[in-house]
Formats: C-alpha cells, sequence, structure tokens
C-alpha cells in the first residue's frame, strides 16, 4: 500500500464482491491501519510509538507491526476443519510492507493464496497523501506547504525503497495491478485472479541444481533460467567468498586454500550452501544452485541435510569446444563475469586489461 491510496476501501469492496459471488461470510479483511489505531486508543507504551511515527508519517517499527498482524491471522484461522485445513478466509491490507516483515510471513509458514500489489501514480500518491495530511489522517495536522511536499514526496520514496526488498522476497508471486483504474474494475481483475486456480495442490518451489563442465557457461544458463522463473540464484564459490568476506580474521585458513587455487573443504561448503538453502526466499520461491555438488561427499552431505533437487539439469559439450573456449577465457574481477576474447571481439581496453 502506498502512502495516499485508498487499499483499505478496496479490500472492503473485495470482500462484499466476494461475499456476494459465493454466499459465503467466512472472509475477513485485517488492516493493519485499524489494527494500529485500536493500539493508540489503549494509550499504552506501543501506542505512544505507533502514534509519534504516524505524526511523521513514518514506518512503524516492524516488531510491532509484525506482533499485530500475526496474532490477528491465527485467531482468524482458528475454526479448521477435521483435516486441519482453516474454514475462514483473510484479506490482509497494508502488510508486508517491509522486507523484515515480508521475511517474518514466511518463517511463521504464513503463504497467501495471491498476493496484490497496486501501483499508483507517484503525483497521484502525494496529492491525495498531501490532502490526508491536511485534514490530520496521520495523527497531526500539516500546514505549512514546503513541509507537506517534502513529508509526502519523502513517504512515497521510502514506500519504493522498502516495497522492492518485499517483491524480491516474495519474486514471482506477486501480482502487480495498475491502481489507477476505477475501484470497480480492480475489485472484478482481484476475483477473477482468485478464481484461477492452476492446482488444487499446494505449490512446491522448484529446486535445481545445475552441473557441467568447464565452459558450458553454468553461470550464465543459471542466471537466465532463475530470472525466466523466478528462482533465488545460488552460486556455490561465491557464498563461500561471501563468507570469508563476513568472517574476516576467523576464515584466514580457507582464505589462503582459495588464494592457493585448491579445492575448499566439502564441510565448508555445505555449511555455507546449508544457511543459504535454509532461508525463508529459498523455502518460499524455490532455487537454482550452480558450483555444488562437485564431490560424492557433498552429493552424501546434501542427502543427509534432506536438500535433495527436485531437478538436476546437467549440460555437456564436446571436449574440443571446451578446450577451445578454455583456452581463450579470460576473467573480469571487477563484473565477475568470463569474457572469450576471440568469439566476443573485446575491444574495451579497460576490460581488456583487467582480464
Amino acid at each position: 500500500m502506498k502512502g495516499g491510496t485508498d487499499d483499505d476501501n478496496i479490500c472492503l469492496m473485495l470482500e462484499q464482491h466476494l461475499k456476494e459471488l459465493h454466499g459465503q461470510d467466512n472472509t475477513n479483511v485485517i488492516s493493519v491501519g485499524d489494527l494500529l489505531s485500536k493500539e493508540i486508543t489503549k494509550r499504552s507504551t506501543i501506542g505512544q510509538k505507533i502514534n509519534e511515527a504516524r505524526k511523521n508519517y513514518g514506518y512503524i517499527p516492524d516488531d510491532i507491526v509484525i506482533e499485530l498482524v500475526q496474532k490477528h491471522i491465527e485467531e482468524s484461522e482458528k475454526d479448521q476443519d477435521d483435516s486441519g485445513q482453516s474454514n475462514s478466509g483473510w484479506i490482509l491490507e497494508g502488510f508486508p510492507r517491509t522486507r523484515l516483515q515480508a521475511i517474518a510471513l514466511q518463517q511463521k509458514k504464513i503463504h497467501p493464496d495471491k498476493f496484490f500489489m497496486l501501483n499508483y501514480a507517484d503525483n497521484l500518491s502525494i496529492e491525495n497523501l498531501k490532502i490526508k495530511l491536511t485534514q490530520g489522517g496521520t495523527g497531526a495536522k500539516y500546514t505549512n506547504v514546503g513541509e507537506l511536499d517534502s513529508i509526502a514526496r519523502n513517504a512515497i520514496t521510502e514506500y519504493h525503497v522498502n516495497i522492492q526488498g518485499v517483491k524480491e522476497q516474495f519474486m514471482g508471486n506477486v501480482i502487480e495491478i495498475d491502481g489507477n483504474k476505477s475501484k470497480k474494475k480492480i475489485v472484478e481483475e482481484m476475483a477473477r485472479l482468485l478464481t484461477l486456480k492452476d492446482s488444487n495442490a499446494p505449490r512446491k518451489p522448484p529446486k535445481i541444481i545445475m552441473m557441467g563442465p568447464p565452459g558450458v557457461d553454468l553461470r550464465e544458463h543459471a542466471s537466465t533460467l532463475s530470472g525466466k522463473y523466478k528462482l533465488i540464484y545460488i552460486d556455490s564459490d561465491q557464498l563461500v567468498k561471501d563468507f570469508i568476506r563476513r568472517e574476516g580474521e576467523q576464515a584466514h585458513d580457507l582464505r589462503q586454500v582459495l588464494k592457493n587455487g585448491d579445492m575448499i573443504p566439502d564441510d565448508h561448503v555445505i555449511r555455507c550452501l546449508r544457511e543459504r538453502l535454509e532461508m525463508p526466499d529459498c523455502k518460499t520461491n524455490g532455487w537454482i544452485l550452480q558450483g555444488a555438488p562437485t564431490t560424492v561427499d557433498q552429493i552424501g552431505m546434501l542427502k543427509e541435510l534432506n536438500l535433495q533437487p527436485s531437478l538436476v539439469i546437467t549440460l555437456d559439450m564436446s571436449d574440443h569446444l571446451i578446450y577451445e573456449k578454455l583456452e581463450q577465457r579470460r576473467f573480469d574481477p571487477v563484473t565477475n563475469k568470463y569474457h572469450y576474447i576471440l568469439s566476443e571481439n573485446v575491444r574495451d581496453e579497460a576490460i581488456l586489461a583487467r582480464l
């Protein structure tokens, strides 16, 4: 939800539309704005923090919002059938607004059927927000024109920065809708999309390992698939380098192994992989891994950790083509990319100097 928009009214209209469409009264709107307002009326310490943030049209601390939302979702899903499925549904408005809030949803294994994101023109959002600020809709009234414009523009900028983290965390699951259309058309489009289901079975995020000999451009192919199917791309070599950089002097021995061009010990590779593959974004979106496993022991370790892939892609190439590509392959340490100096006909002097 972008500042100055009317998402709460749209959610209420969607709730009513679904009730009329299905003749059922088991879907409730959970509005974060309403939850925060109720907390303010309690005059609690948390309510005071919310009120102060609202006066400046700033973001409410993540921990406060996460606790309130999780509590109401859990209450909404208490009524379950014999199979453990909830008998009621919910429409959550205004959450998640930050990456941390998105991660909190994933960690609690709360997976929405659909994730709608309404996109509004910035100039319209700014003007609507300025009206709300002058009317005291955020808990404080503003009359200074310069101050109004500054607060509104900063709020929209902050929204774009934070919502990017949410989109990355739910990559491939966000349905973006043009919010500049009429409310009626927006609600109808949402209702139509809610009826579209590929399967009654829960979505199983893909777990893909891509393998192949040197020279077959595993990074390029894995990265392309990652972008096309919205998977998390994981390069095991980069994971190890990031680990060494993060640990500093404590990873001195490992840094020396890497510097000498020796094989990184299997247990270090698998430890880095385990940490990354168990992160919420990988569990939600699926992943594609290249660079590991490279040994039988690594395969055994992955099996023991129950990190088995749903698909293994093996790329192959004739030996003479591999030798030919490797002879002309050069690495650019700045862009972390390989160049094939003959076939690519690299002319940039700065790049050539780095290769």
